[in-house]
């Protein structure tokens, strides 16, 4: 893959990985964080839904609503949010089932 800096010190390097900056190693840093963050907040919510013992749609509709109930799919769940999903993955971390509608 190739990448171009957007560093003015180093505008004209096309290279992956080889000779980089210091600020894009700081750039990774802050995405990596950022999706983190996101992984964290995922997993807590799910937590605190599996501890109300609500199901996995309710929680869907809750955080991700268009996920919940997808019209083109008869109403049911999502593609993005099956069993393979972040959301799913996370709901099966937090202690959360399935039912037989939502698998």
């Amino acid at each position: 893959s190739s990448r171009i800096s957007t560093n003015s010190s180093s505008a004209s390097r096309i290279h992956g990985g080889e000779d980089e900056s210091p600020a894009l190693d700081t750039d990774r840093a802050a995405l990596e964080a950022v999706r983190n963050s996101g992984r964290i907040i995922l997993l807590r919510d799910a937590e605190r839904a599996v501890e109300k013992k609500v199901t996995y749609r309710a929680w869907l509709h809750e955080f991700s609503p268009r996920d919940a109930c997808d019209p083109e799919r008869g109403s049911r769940i999502s593609s993005r949010a099956g069993i393979t999903s972040a959301f799913a993955q996370a709901w099966i971390g937090a202690g959360g089932s399935f039912t037989d509608d939502e698998r």
